[in-house]
This record gives structure tokens, sequence and C-alpha cells, in this order.
């Protein structure tokens, strides 16, 4: 393929190297100018054609014809392009699909023309290789641009209808002898076998008159003749391979072959008289029963084994044994005796010398065949013409049928599977025994056919038995340790290419066969062997067919779990205890950063004997599988690497908990996830615009980043996508992981990623460097779900204290920084880090919440407790204004009732809240109204430019409520307000995180339009969870406060003040309102910078959250009562 690529494509129009020797074009090495026509034609007709293949590539063929009509003259491309064939009954289509795997048959119309020597082109332009069409077709994927081809040519001839048969004799019914040819062409035989006398076989009691049978000439004369063999008496011509080639008996075979047809290369074969008889399994060339067809009345026309054989000569007498006695069985065994195939349990063979008396003319001969031959010695694939020989095959079992011998079949014994099945096993060991310098390339043998067999055999037997019993075949596999015979031939990779055969091999049988394989031992150890030698080096051409298997194998142990301990590796121990006390040793004084082995240590204290595994047992054990699929999550090929990762996703799934076990303390899985984690952060670009960040989107998978689209939109793109799909990747594996290993990766990644990595980054003086970290740590954030290793992510920005925080407490370092950023003076900083908690509001993890806000409320500190004596009851909203609030009422505005009260069992350190009276449903709209009148009518933009939106914050309000309540069931909230003593903090402090929340409100007149936006959100997501402490404090206007306590209504009640303050002294502020509106909104042409613009745009922003904080409370509100 390189080559081809470095000649633009180009190959030669015969299959050679466009830029080499074109050995296969008219004087070439392999296309004498005395080369044979192989086929006969005739015009306008129709021609079968076979192509093999043992590869597939997908892709399509396509047949060229060109009338050349000289054998010195060599083809051209536009010769070739005049007649593309049509394949026969469509509209014109000249491609044909590649079929897959074995043989695809066609039928293509030949063209109407006559011509002596015409060349026929074989194209096959493959698919299966990744590309990108020309400019102009923006279209990329497999199968698309410059792809692989391979091409093969034959030399044929067409004449006018009826010519192809005229030197043939007609067939007529009955027994009949046909003369034989006078011409030397007629009366050539093989030099592979002593020719037998033909007689067709008649009923008893007639004897049928002597005859032989001479083969036809399918060509003229003048075109083609073959050798004219040694006179009667001489000794038959023996030909062999010379050089490089001497002493290969299959290239003994091809030369016996070829060079009397007349196509006998110097640097392969040399020929002379033979002294002894040749061997009995060189190939036979038979007669193409294409070309004179047996009468129909009449059997095939069959060797008579009762002829004796020419003088000079040795030859074979077979009978049928067995259960197929008979003379057409013996027909068929001396037939296919002498080619080869010869089972011992259909045919009984034995030598016969003959005498001089015995001597009979040859009247066995064959057509002139040729194999099309392609550009790279039939790597892929052989093609052949219908019923046209092809030289070298070697015959496989008449079982399943064969190409060129369809006329035999009903004289074939009928074999049983097993019998073909160890017919095929034993062909496989015979090539080893007998070919054990060869270097040929795994497909220019038949060992994939007959492994193939073997699968589709064992298929069929399958199919034909009840379901959970063991055929002969199987057991036959089974007992005699073909498997474990495989993987030794695989693990030496003799010949080139065994190795990706026999992986196919296990593939095949564990995928396709329904029985229960891998729990038989001489399966799954052969198996596990197996498994040891995948990934062993890296971007090996087996990488595809090792990743098949193992994914196979992950497939069928996450089907039947306990199958994964034959895959776990578990020696006899030999360390003292000695030993296994420093093991332990060294495990406690090693840094919990780098120990795989502690990652898992949070669980419960293990059992003496689990004990005892994990100290020298856990270090010894190897869990092949798992290595192998680490190893190939590094491959170059994406598509590898993506179904490793699927594997390791099924693999760490297992609920076995020696799995889980061996998978964190004896493998690398945890390190190598982590550190490829690590590597890619590293990577990413020191600057990025953190809009830029938020709008990338990445998901585990093929999907890459090219580096022409990385320029195209911002620089670091591609990087930053892979360091977001491998987290995703993470994030997935953890959350469908086995609790232990889930626990193990998810530590790892806090250990090695985010305090060796993001801590540092966070913690950084310098504002650039801290805001690009913590916009990547909120990317994060947003991608990670699972919550083991989201827990890691809260505990390290949060820290782990759960008790009240106090004012002058040092709390978490990254906590403080991060809370302090939020009022930093620098906007930018502010906003990213708000964003950032905005972000944790809306992950599923009750520490975050309790962290930030509710461990300084559950103890109720805030709630001023006054005698009953002087409760009061407001009315109206003037007494809000005023800053009368007093009620005693205990239930917040989202967590009223029907009116029944709501019994809370006491514990020791938790309160029941006073029996106070409560409100009745209606008392709602005075929540509500509090929230909405706080502004007066006239600064009120919304009405004046119809734009109210009060119907969409309810829809929103309503729908975020429900989700916001759906993660929290889990959490066993109170549904009433709660006093936990242990909690109980005096004086009262809300807090650090809503301590900054609170006076970010205050300062609302006096900050961007950007940062109230975010500081109203991050209130909005408080004021959702469903905790009724959370509920009461935010959004209770009648709460009894304590001194001092700031509450979210009493800040929006000092804001209120000031801004009718401004009203009074600026009587167009209304106007204004209305002009600041229309410029957020778009509606009004860019004009400049109105004066005051930061503090209209904050009114504005006022009375939209005042809108939205009354929806939450009404929607609270009555999903309570829904719930009473």
């Amino acid at each position: 393929m390189q080559r081809q690529i470095g000649n633009n494509g180009k190959c030669g129009l015969c299959g050679d190297a466009y830029d080499g020797t074109q050995h296969h074009m008219a004087g070439g090495q392999n296309a004498p100018f005395s080369r044979p026509i192989v086929r006969c034609f005739e015009r306008s007709q129709t021609m079968n054609i076979e192509v093999e293949i043992t590869a597939s590539h997908m892709g399509y063929f396509e047949f060229r014809l060109c009338e050349n009509n000289d054998m010195t003259k060599r083809i051209t491309l536009e010769c070739l392009n005049q007649h593309i064939l049509t394949i026969h009954g469509t509209s014109g289509e000249t491609r044909f699909m590649e079929q897959g795997s074995g043989m695809n048959t066609l039928v293509l119309d030949l063209p109407d023309i006559i011509c002596q020597q015409c060349v026929l082109q074989w194209l096959w332009h493959t698919g299966n290789g990744w590309g990108c069409d020309p400019p102009g077709y923006p279209n990329c994927g497999k199968g698309k641009g410059p792809q692989e081809e391979f091409v093969g040519c034959a030399d044929i001839e067409i004449l006018e209808i009826g010519q192809c048969l005229t030197t043939q004799a007609p067939p007529t019914p009955g027994p009949q002898t046909q003369a034989p040819q006078t011409q030397a062409p007629q009366t050539w035989a093989p030099p592979t076998l002593a020719p037998p006398t033909w007689a067709p076989p008649t009923p008893a009691p007639q004897t049928p008159a002597p005859q032989t049978w001479a083969p036809p000439i399918t060509q003229a004369p003048q075109t083609w003749a073959p050798p004219t063999p040694a006179p009667p008496g001489d000794n038959t011509q023996q030909c062999r391979g010379v050089g490089v080639y001497t002493g290969r008996s299959d290239i003994d075979q091809w030369c016996n072959m070829h060079c009397p047809l007349g196509h006998c290369p110097p640097s392969h074969c040399a020929c002379g008289p033979a002294t002894v008889a040749p061997p009995t399994n060189a190939p036979t060339i038979m007669p193409n029963p294409a070309t004179v067809a047996p009468p129909t009345n009449a059997p095939t026309i069959m060797p008579n084994p009762n002829t004796a054989p020419p003088s000079g000569a040795n030859s074979q007498n077979c009978i049928a044994t067995g259960n197929n006695p008979g003379q057409w069985a013996s027909q068929w065994c001396n037939v296919h005796c002498s080619i080869g195939y010869c089972p011992p349990s259909l045919c009984s063979c034995v030598t016969v010398a003959t005498t001089p008396s015995d001597e009979q003319p040859s009247s066995l001969s064959c057509e002139p065949s040729q194999a099309i031959s392609t550009n790279r010695n039939s790597k892929h694939s052989k093609a052949r013409t219908s019923n046209l020989s092809i030289t070298g095959l070697t015959p496989l079992p008449l079982h399943h049928g064969t190409g060129g011998l369809e006329n035999v079949i009903p004289l074939a014994p009928q074999l049983t599977l097993l019998e073909e099945f160890t017919y095929h096993w034993k062909a496989v060991t015979t090539y080893f025994i007998d070919s054990k310098g060869d270097q040929l390339p795994i497909d220019q043998t038949s060992l994939p056919t007959h492994l193939d067999q073997m699968i589709v055999l064992l298929q069929e037997e399958e199919n034909s038995l009840e379901n959970d019993s063991t055929g002969p075949c199987m057991e036959y596999l089974l007992q005699h340790k073909l498997l474990e015979t495989l993987y030794s031939l695989g693990r030496t990779d003799h010949p080139p290419g065994m190795k990706q055969v026999v992986l196919q091999f296990f593939t095949k049988l564990l995928s396709r066969l329904k029985q229960p394989l891998l729990g038989h031992v001489n399966v799954h150890r052969a198996v596990s062997r197996l498994v040891k030698v995948c990934g062993e080096v890296k971007a090996a051409p087996s990488e595809s067919e090792e990743i098949q298997f193992l994914c196979t194998v992950c497939s069928l142990i996450k089907s039947s779990p306990y199958l994964v301990n034959f895959f776990i590796d578990v020696p006899k121990p030999k360390v003292s205890s000695i030993k296994s006390s420093q093991t332990k040793e060294e495990s406690k004084s090693s840094e919990p950063a780098l120990d795989p082995t502690s990652l898992a240590s949070g669980h419960s204290p293990a059992s003496p004997s689990d004990q005892r595994s994990s100290t020298s047992l856990d270090v010894q054990q190897d869990f092949s599988l798992v290595s192998a699929l680490i190893t190939l999550t590094h491959s170059a090929d994406s598509r590898v690497a993506v179904k490793a990762c699927e594997g390791l996703m099924l693999c760490a799934s297992l609920p076995e908990e020696s799995a889980a076990k061996c998978i964190v303390h004896n493998t690398q899985f945890c390190t190598e996830l982590t550190q490829r984690l690590v590597e890619a952060y590293i990577k990413l670009p020191s600057y990025i615009n953190p809009v830029e960040l938020e709008t990338v989107e990445a998901k585990w998978g093929l999907d890459v980043i090219t580096e022409s689209e990385d320029q195209q939109t911002f620089l670091g793109k591609r990087h930053l996508v892979s360091f977001l799909s491998w987290l995703d990747y993470c994030d997935q594996l953890i959350s469908i992981a086995n609790p232990m290993v889930a626990k193990a990766l998810a530590t790892s990644v806090r250990q090695l990623f985010l305090d060796v990595l993001m801590e540092p980054s966070l913690l950084q003086t310098s504002e650039s460097g801290s805001i690009l970290a913590t916009a990547y740590l909120s990317r994060c954030l947003r991608t990670v779900c699972s919550h083991p290793l989201l827990s890691e992510f809260c505990h390290f920005i949060l820290g782990d204290c759960k008790s009240p925080e106090t004012q002058d407490e040092e709390s978490h370092k990254i906590r403080e920084r991060l809370i302090e950023r939020c009022n930093h003076l620098s906007e930018e900083v502010s906003l990213v880090t708000l964003k950032l908690f905005d972000i944790l509001l809306q992950k599923d993890d009750e520490h975050i919440i309790h962290n930030l806000v509710l461990r300084n409320l559950i103890g109720r500190s805030y709630r001023r407790v006054d005698p009953p004596e002087n409760e009061q009851d407001p009315e109206g909203t003037q007494g809000l204004m005023n800053g009368v609030a007093s009620s005693e009422t205990s239930s917040s505005v989202g967590d009223g009732d029907t009116g029944s009260e709501s019994s809370q069992p006491a514990s020791p350190t938790l309160n029941s809240p006073s029996t106070s009276p409560r409100r009745s449903r209606t008392e709602v709209h005075k929540i509500v109204n509090s929230f909405l009148t706080l502004l007066p009518e006239e600064l009120k933009s919304s009405y004046q430019t119809a734009d109210s939106g009060y119907d969409m914050y309810l829809r929103d309000a309503h729908k975020q409520f429900n989700d916001v309540k759906t993660m929290c069931d889990s959490w066993s909230w109170p549904t009433a307000p709660v006093c936990i003593e242990n909690f109980d903090i005096e004086p009262f402090y809300e807090g650090s995180f809503m301590h900054m929340i609170l006076d970010r409100l205050s300062q609302l007149m006096n900050q961007s339009y950007a940062i109230n936006l975010q500081v109203t959100s991050v209130v909005s997501k408080l004021a959702l969870f469903p905790h009724p402490n959370i509920g009461e404090f935010l959004l209770d206007p009648f709460l009894p406060v304590k001194e001092g306590t700031k509450t979210l209504f009493i800040i929006f009640q000092k804001i209120a003040n000031e801004i009718r303050t401004k009203l009074y002294s600026d009587s167009d502020l209304s106007n204004q309102l209305v002009m600041a509106r229309k410029i957020l909104m778009g509606t009004v042409p860019n004009i400049n910078r109105l004066e005051g613009q930061s503090q209209l745009e904050a009114i504005i922003v006022m009375e939209e959250f005042c809108k939205e904080l009354s929806a939450i409370a009404f929607v609270k509100h009555h999903a309570q009562l829904s719930m009473s």
C-alpha cells in the first residue's frame, strides 16, 4: 500500500508494482510469448466468475477486457477501459461489492466482439481503510479516498457462437467411444500421474466396448500447443524446483503442472527424464467438465480401475472400503487419491507394477489453465473463471463441495463430520511437519481455510444436536487438546501471520458456538495462555485480532462472572511470615499518592483470611486479561484503543470480589488510567478563554479533533477534548465498576491528579493562572457524575469537616481561598469562582450543601424565641417595610402544611419545633406579596415593557424544584425545621460561604450586571433545596431572628429603601429604567451607555430576582401541601 501511494495510487495493469518490472505483462517472467489461452468464450454470452477471498477487505470487484490479438503486445489502460464488463441481470452495473471471506460468485455479460487473444483484467478496490475523498467532496470515513488495490490478468479468446465446440466430439446418448486425436497435443498426458485408460461404466451384463478419451482442444492449434511427451518406452518427463526452490514439494508439483503447458520459467523449474515414478500425491489436471459434457443419460466418464496402466510405470489401484463399497466409490478413490486426497477410512490403494505388454496409448489430457495472479502473490485472494482449474490448491473433502468438481460430487462417498474434522486438523499438523523451513505468509497456505472449516463443522454439529450435548467433533477437540496445540503454533507466529489466524479461530470458537466452553479446563487453560501473549508487542500487526479476542473473552466472563477466577493466576505461597510482615510495613510507609494497594483502604477491616491474601498472595497474583487490555489502550489505532477501554469496563464491573481485589492490588489499572489523565492535563493550553472552555463538549469515544479543526476554532482545543474525553471515560467506568474498584480509582484520581496538579494551580497567587485553574476545575465538575469520583472532587474542594463553622476558625485551605476570591477586587476572578460554586450546588452530593450551608443552620441558632405573651401577628406589608417581622411561627414559607401538626420523634440531640399556631394555606399569598411589593410600582420597568414574566418564573421554579427534590430524596431530610443541639452555636454565625453571599447581595447597587446575575443564580439554587431550615432562613419574611442576624429579606429591605431614596431625588428614574431594560433586551439600537447604568441594571436585577424568589416560595409551599 505504501508503494502504491508512492506511485500516486497507480498499480501495474496486471498486478506488478507501477514503478517495477512488469513480470505479468507480455514478455515478462510470468507471461512469456508462448503462454497458453486459458479459456474460450462465445460472443455476447455470459461468463461465470468465482473469487475466493481468504481475508475480507470489503470494497468492490471490476472486470475489464482488452482486444489485444497479439501475444507479444502489452495491453494499455485505454484498451482495457473500452470494455468494462457489466454484471448480468443488472442495469449496467459494473461494480460487484465484495461479499466477505469465502467464495464470491458472479456472472458477467461478454461484449459483442471476436478476438483470438483478449486480456481479462480483475481489479479489487478494497474498502477497509480510513481516508478522505478529494477536495470538492468533503467526505471522510472507512472506504473513502485512496484504498489498496489488487489486480490480476488472464488470456482468453472470444469466438462466434458454436465455434468453441468445433474441435470437440459432440456427446450422444448412451455409451460411446470417442476417437482419440492423432495430433501430438491430443496424445499428451500429465507427467504427475501414470495415465489410466478411460472406459465408461455400463450396466451389467453388457460388456462395454473399450474406449479412450482425449481432451478437447479449445483453441486454434496455431495459437497454442502443449509440448509433445516422450515416446512410449521412455521415462516420463519430470520437473522440479531449482535455485531457492530446490527441495520444495509444492514447487515441484507446480512445475510438473505448468511446464507441460508451456509455462516453465527457468528461475523456478528444470525438467528432465524421470528415473522414478512421480509422487502419488501430486495434483492431477482433470478434464474440464464444462468443455465436454458427458452424455446426459450416462454417468460421468471416470477412470476404470480395472484397466492396466501403461508399461514402464508404477500406478495405484484404489478400491473403496468401509461403509462405501462399490464400483463408483472405487472410481472416486482412484481419482481423488491421485490428487492427494486419500482418506484411509474410505479408500485402500496398492502400487501395481506394469509390464511392456500392458502399455496402451495415453488418453488422459487436460485443457490448459492458468490462474489469475494478483499484484501481491495471491496475498488475500484467488480469482478464477467458472470451471477454470486453479493450480497448487489442496483439494478439500467433498462433504461441502468444491468449485470445478461439481460433476463428481454425486459419486463421492459421504463423510461423517468427525472424519471431515479430523482431516482438516491433520492437514494443519501435516503442514508443520512437512514445511518446517518454509517462510511463506499464512495467507499463501491452506491453513486458514482448514481452520475455518473446522469452525463450520463444529457449528453444524451443534445445530444438529440437542441442547447441552457434546458431539464427536467437540469431544475430539477437547480430548486431544487442540487448543493447546494451536496456542503453541500461534505463540511462535510461524508461518508469519499464524498468530492472527489462531486468534481468529479462538474468537470464532468462543463467539459462534452456543455451548459454554470457557469453563472446560482444556479451553480456559489455552485461552488464558493466549491472553498472556496479547499486547506483548506494541503496534503489532495482530492488534485487531487481539482486541477482538480479548473483548470476546470479557463478554463471556461478564455473562458468567465466576469464570474470571480461571484467569487470575494464584501461585502457591512461597514467602515466609517474616517477609509478609515486611511487606505490610513497606505498604504502611509508602506514600499514599503512589501506592495503588492502598486505594481501597476505605472499606471495613478484613477477616484474617482476607488479610493473609492481601499480603503475599495478592502481590503474586496476575490478572493477565486486564494487563493486556491496559497495554492495548495505548494503541495508535483509535478503534483498538476504544475496544480495549470497553474491555476494561467489562472487567471492572465484575461483581466477583476476587477480581476486584486483583485489579486494585495486583495490576496497574488505577495508576495507568490516572496517569493518562495527568498526561492529558499537562498538555492543556496555558491560556484559554473561560467562555470557550464552557462551550466545548466532549464524550469518550472515537470522536477526535483534527489539527486543522484545532486551528480553526482555538488553539489547544484538540488537547482539551482529549482530556475531557478521558475524564468522561474514567467517570463512566467508575459509575458501573465494582464498588471496590470504583473507590480505588476515584482515590487514585484524587491523590495523583487533584492533590498533585490541581491544588498548586488553584492556590497560586497569579490571577491569570488561578482563573484558568478554576475554570478547568469547573469544567471537570460539569463532566463528573459518578458518586465516588464526585465525592472525591467535593472533599478536595470543601474539605471533610461537617461540624459547625466558627468565625475565627481556619477551614480547609482550598475552600477558604475560593470563598475569599468570590469577593476579589478582580471581577473576572470573582465571576469564575462564583460559577464554580454554582456548578457545585447542582451536583448530587449531600456533603456540598451540608458543608457550605446546613452545618450552621440545623442548630437553628438564628431564631429568636419570644415569650408567648409578646407574640404579634403582623398584618399588611407596612409592618414589613418598617422592619417589624416578629412572629412565633415555626413553619417556613416553603414548609407549610394542611393544618395538622407534624410529629417528629424526639432524640437526645434533636429538638422538635415549637407548637405555636401555624399559618393556613391562604397565608402563602402574604409571603409572595412580601417579595413582590418590595419595590414601588413606578420602579417596575417590566410592566411598562409588557414583560412581567412571572408565569415563566413559576414554570421554571416548578421544574427546577422537582429536579432538586428528586436528587435530595435519598438524603432523608426532615419535613419541618429542626434544631440539633450539637450544631447550636452562640453567637450565631451563618458560615463563611453564606456570609459571603449575603455581603455580595448587600452590595447589589455597586456591582456589575454580570456579578449580580451570578450571585442571584447561586442564591436561587440554595433556595430550591427542600430542607426546611434553608427554606425558612432564606424565604420566610416573618421569621423572628436574633439581633444582628442578617437574612435575605432584611438585606432586600435595606436595598429597597436606598432605591426609594434615589427615586425621590431623580424624577426621571422610571424612564431611565425602561430604557436600560430595552438595552439589556436588545430591542433598541446600541447607544452610548446611560449615566448610572450599573445602578439601573441592579434595580432591574432586583425586580426580577424578587419574582423568582416569590415563585420558588409558592412552588415549595404547594409541594409541601401535596406531600401532606
